[in-house]
């Protein structure tokens, strides 16, 4: 696969991610335990991590200069294996 198409698939599926998100924000029908009279802050953080995450990718050239890139913004992120697996995905 060339790095345009790798580049179309990581940014839209990204893109489909947020586009979830902000959608189930919106239109979601269910009480959450412990979120009060708000969103339940997971769910805010998540959006902001995936926005993150996407400018990141718009940046970076490379598995490695990502996977620094991403430990640098979120130092207490515990999901190496995981961030792993999509780097790998995203760049060869």
């Amino acid at each position: 696969m060339s790095l345009a198409n790798k580049d179309i698939i990581r940014s839209n599926g990204i893109k489909n991610n947020l586009d979830r998100l902000k959608i189930e924000i919106n239109t979601a029908d269910a009480i959450v335990i412990g979120a009060g009279a708000g969103l339940s802050t997971a769910v805010i953080e998540k959006l902001a991590y995936l926005e993150q995450v996407k400018a990141l990718t718009e940046q970076c050239t490379s598995k490695e200069e990502f996977i620094d890139a991403v430990k640098k913004t979120f130092p207490s992120y515990s999901g190496g294996n995981y961030l792993d697996m999509t780097a790998g995905f995203f760049y060869k």
